[in-house]
């Protein structure tokens, strides 16, 4: 790439980390502000149970309202609790 004039810091290529990686990510960093450990343990399970199936697979940079709402939709009438905390 140097060799061809391109700049290697703006070019190169990065790999988009998908749906899932970055949830799980935030509920690592985010561990010590649950209330308590059952607590932020619902919160992930709510996720692998509702999201990730559909969603997790996903590279974030291609995500926006429709596959949000391709999550929440579905579980918003039955479980609205749920729905919630995952919006």
């Amino acid at each position: 790439m140097a060799r061809q004039g391109l700049n290697l810091r703006f070019n190169v290529q990065r790999e988009v980390p998908t749906f899932e990686e970055v949830a799980q990510q935030v509920h690592i960093d985010r561990m010590p502000t649950w209330k308590n450990a059952k607590h932020g343990q619902q919160r992930i399970n709510t996720l692998r149970g509702y999201d990730f199936p559909k969603i997790g697979g996903m590279p974030v940079d291609s995500m926006g309202r429709p596959e949000v709402l391709m999550g929440l939709s579905p579980i918003w009438t039955e479980t609205h609790e749920t729905a919630r905390r995952l919006s």
